[in-house]
């Protein structure tokens, strides 16, 4: 991978100073022809300093007023037209279109106001984002890692490299970018950029099994770069069930509502016509009570006056429930034109909802890609448990790879025993339900791929 880059022309080298000011020019290059970019670095610090640059680059060439409100944060401040990122979820904080603020979220700051809140615009709409929020959770936007990278998608990806860093964070940076992927390498002595690249790409993190083994006895989670965060994970699992069973129903209520509405006027026509026949009967019986209910009449008219006041007491009956049917239908044409103008709106945005659930399969692919490979090198006793040994190679070890990577996700968003359902709201009973069906049929495939005669455990100690 790396000779192919270098032969390119996509691997530059030189020193930390050079190649930072060559990364952000080539960012500022391609954002002025109008391409998304995507820039990236390893580090934390390194990323804080690519914004830095990157903000003061818009500041000089007047795309920023600098001059304007601004709210101090911890690498520096954010003016009116800044590009910047959320980096905690807030289901409090919501857009006019009612959706949350979410970790990673990219938004444009439209106002800086005096408590030191401020307005901005992403792509599911406009929020205000409290000071509080703002001080803890807000950060520039122009530069991220290789983590805040995963599951995007622009026409040039560019990452500088000026600290060691494994395979992972290189195959996410490098392959970020739709035409253009490039690495500004910091080099030593030397060294050059194709070296330095070669090394990370067979350098893996993962192979430390005494740290995680370590890690293990004390308890702690051991950190893999490029991971999904377990709440993140959750919420993203979540909110692209929510956008499936969103346009499931709305497919579903485009079709069905004007068949409800016919058969509901249908029910409404024959209510309203017993309704004319009932009463007519009705005024009949009372007409005849009124004209023979004497004692000169009676006798003559005895068989008259006997079905007028049957229908006396049974007509009345008959009204109430032609009524209540009528009423019933009325309701019921009334919710399908409801659900028909809802679910008309909810397709009209249908290239959104479709285009965020690509973002977070995107995501989540990467982030099964790289925990996949975790657990090849040192799969968890909780996998084990479920599916067995890992085979020693070939497409049955491809096959328990692919399972237990997705059984690691499962668990990672949802814990490795059945939540309590009581404490499960409908959106996240579903989402849950969901990861855990595609769970256990991968499972029965991979028990069928192994051979083995007993079905292999589902994705929960508790079912």
């Amino acid at each position: 991978m790396a000779d192919v880059y270098d032969t390119q022309g996509r691997l530059h080298g030189g020193t930390s100073s050079d190649m930072e000011r060559a990364c952000v020019a080539r960012w500022w290059q391609h954002r002025q022809a109008g391409a998304s970019t995507l820039l990236m670095a390893p580090t934390n610090d390194t990323v804080d300093r690519l914004n830095e640059s990157c903000h003061r680059t818009r500041i000089a060439a007047g795309e920023i007023d600098s001059t304007g409100s601004h709210v101090d944060l911890r690498e520096g401040w954010i003016y009116v037209g800044d590009e910047i990122a959320t980096r905690a979820n807030d289901r409090r904080l919501l857009t006019d279109r009612g959706e949350m603020v979410r970790n990673r979220a990219t938004w444009t700051v439209d106002a800086v106001h005096p408590d030191a809140s401020i307005t901005a615009t992403g792509r599911h709409g406009t929020v205000e984002l409290s000071a509080g929020y703002v001080a803890d959770h807000v950060e520039l936007a122009y530069a991220c890692t290789g983590a805040g990278a995963q599951g995007r998608t622009v026409q040039a990806g560019l990452v500088l490299i000026d600290k060691a860093t494994d395979v992972r964070n290189v195959y996410v940076t490098m392959t970020r970018g739709r035409e253009i992927n490039e690495a500004f390498v910091v080099t030593n002595g030397e060294q050059r950029a194709v070296d330095v690249v070669g090394q990370c790409l067979a350098s893996d993190w993962i192979d430390q099994p005494a740290i995680t083994r370590q890690a293990e006895l004390a308890g702690i989670k051991a950190h893999h770069p490029g991971l999904l965060d377990d709440d993140e994970l959750r919420a993203l699992i979540e909110h692209r069930r929510e956008i499936e069973t969103t346009l499931f129903f709305a497919d579903h209520d485009t079709h069905s509502c004007p068949r409800d509405r016919r058969e509901a006027e249908e029910h409404l026509t024959r209510a309203d016509s017993d309704l004319v026949r009932f009463n007519a009967e009705l005024s009949r019986a009372q007409d005849v009570i009124e004209r023979y209910d004497r004692p000169l009449h009676r006798h003559r008219h005895e068989r008259e006056l006997f079905d007028a006041r049957h229908d006396l007491v049974s007509l009345p009956r008959e009204i109430e429930e032609a009524t209540a049917r009528a009423a019933g239908a009325v309701e019921r044409i009334e919710r399908s034109i409801v659900k028909l103008a809802a679910a008309r709106e909810v397709l009209l945005a249908k290239p959104r909802l479709e285009a965020d659930k690509h973002d977070i399969d995107a995501h989540l692919a990467d982030d099964l890609m790289i925990r996949t490979r975790v657990i090849t090198h040192a799969p968890p006793t909780a996998i084990v448990n479920r599916l067995g040994e890992r085979p020693a190679s070939g497409r049955e070890a491809h096959a328990w790879d692919r399972v237990a990577g997705r059984l690691a996700q499962h668990h990672a968003a949802f814990g490795e025993t059945e939540p309590d359902r009581v404490g499960l709201g409908q959106r996240e009973a579903s989402a849950y339900r969901n990861s855990r069906d595609e769970v256990e049929m991968l499972t029965r495939e991979l028990s069928r791929t192994l051979g083995r005669g007993r079905h292999l455990a589902g994705p929960s100690l508790g079912r």
